[in-house]
């Protein structure tokens, strides 16, 4: 995944409503000059803060913080360097560090270009300034992804200037770098070009499960975060019939993210930590697909509720048994057949949708549907998407969970449902469909 920057990657939300009881006991909170450090132990790493152990349980976003910090949460992530005391501030008040991201170019020629690269040193040197002195910085990202277009020697050797750069300014923290993936050969090249960096970034989704044996087939031998993990991604799931891939439902998102958690903690030896992606919303093929929360669009219904992900990540954080649960996804009919995954009409026809689901606690569920077209516009790695447009007079419920969808013209379109428990939760799913 990559992000331009977090003003557009984060939309407003609701606060959480406080049903998940007291916060677990975690890390110390921000407060003074914190030195950060990674200490090596055998073949074992571990990050200090202020000489203790700190084990990283974070966030990629910079929204819900309070909500966070209640589930465990000790950290969040950022992508850019836009407004680092603003950032800082706000995470010292939730108490939570930051890992401050510096955005570089994913185009190779970019660090032949001495203007940018003269550019990119003020940039980086003015974080460092503001942020050095601050309680709540934790360390620097250089880069995210930058190797999925400059995968050079001359992209790295100037990575490892900056990070050099960094230590000058500020000894007391780490600077990793961020890479798509973990293939052997990647972290070769970084263990030869930026010897600097002390620590590597890691975004791993379907892949997570091969992270720790490509570290081990490859020449790098310091400590990594994984800097992203979440669902399957839309290059990972099967597809349609016309190719377009097939999302999982919330309550498959949940399961994927606990495994890949206890995964992450079984093989901690030399991973110092973990950042979940994503703790708010975006755009990304569809609005639900990396999101833990949905859109904050009352005109549909939705007022940026907490999906089932959220819930399952306080669990692994440690966070007490919610108060109340999110509504479970059980399964999925079209046209009455369970487990259908697409649907193909002709123009005019009309089909139904119906979604299964059980709340544990018996709430009264709402349901909001919306079609959309399948995205066409899409970023490059994750970059900023612009939502689909709806198609109106396209979807109507028919009784609670079950709606009629007529298909209109030609083309490529998903119907989008969503089940709301009233407490601050929601189960999500959508189903693609072609119109011939």
């Amino acid at each position: 995944m990559k992000q331009t920057d977090l003003r557009w990657l984060f939309v407003h939300g609701i606060a959480f409503l406080g049903l998940l009881g007291p916060a677990p006991l975690s890390a110390e909170k921000p407060e003074g000059k914190a030195m950060v450090k990674i200490q090596k132990n055998g073949v074992d790493f571990t990050l200090l803060r202020n000489g203790v152990p700190f084990y990283v349980k974070g966030i990629c976003g910079s929204q819900h913080l309070d909500l966070a910090t209640r589930l465990g949460a000790n950290s969040m992530r950022t992508y850019s360097s836009d407004n680092p005391r603003a950032i800082l501030d706000q995470a010292k008040a939730n108490g939570v560090t930051v890992t401050l991201g510096v955005w570089l170019a994913h185009k190779a020629d970019e660090y032949k270009n001495p203007a940018y690269k003269a550019k990119m040193r003020q940039e980086v040197r003015a974080l460092v300034l503001a942020a050095k002195e601050h309680p709540a910085t934790l360390m620097y990202s250089l880069g995210n992804e930058t190797n999925s277009g400059a995968d050079t020697p001359e992209a790295w050797s100037f990575i490892n200037e900056l990070a050099e750069t960094i230590h000058k300014i500020d000894p007391l923290h780490p600077v990793m770098s961020v890479l798509m993936g973990s293939k052997p050969e990647m972290l070769s090249n970084v263990a030869k070009h930026a010897p600097s960096l002390d620590l590597i970034g890691i975004n791993a989704y379907g892949s997570i499960f091969s992270v720790q044996k490509d570290i081990e087939a490859s020449n790098f031998k310091g400590a990594y975060l994984i800097s992203e993990f979440g669902p399957l991604g839309p290059w990972e799931v099967p597809k349609t019939t016309w190719g377009a891939p097939i999302e999982m439902n919330s309550d498959q998102k949940a399961l994927f993210y606990k495994k890949a958690s206890d995964f992450i903690l079984e093989n901690r030896a030399r991973c110092i930590g973990s950042y979940v992606f994503l703790w708010g919303q975006k755009q990304e093929r569809t609005p639900t697909w990396f999101g833990m929360f949905v859109e904050n669009r009352p005109a549909l219904g939705l007022r940026g509720e907490a999906c089932p992900t959220v819930e399952m990540m306080g669990d692994v954080w440690g966070a007490p048994a919610p108060k109340n649960q999110s509504p479970v996804f059980k399964g999925i009919k079209v046209n009455g057949a369970e487990g259908t995954k697409e649907w193909t009409g002709s123009s005019g026809t009309k089909f139904t949708v119906e979604m299964i689901i059980k709340d544990p606690d018996g709430d009264p569920l709402t349901y909001c549907w919306e079609v959309l077209a399948e995205a066409s516009h899409l970023g490059e790695g994750g970059s900023k998407e612009e939502r689909p447009k709806g198609v109106q007079n396209a979807v109507k419920a028919v009784s609670p969970g079950l709606a009629e969808v007529t298909a209109h013209l030609p083309g490529k379109y998903r119907v989008f449902g969503y089940a709301l428990d009233g407490k601050g939760h929601v189960a999500t799913m959508n189903l693609p469909f072609f119109v011939r």
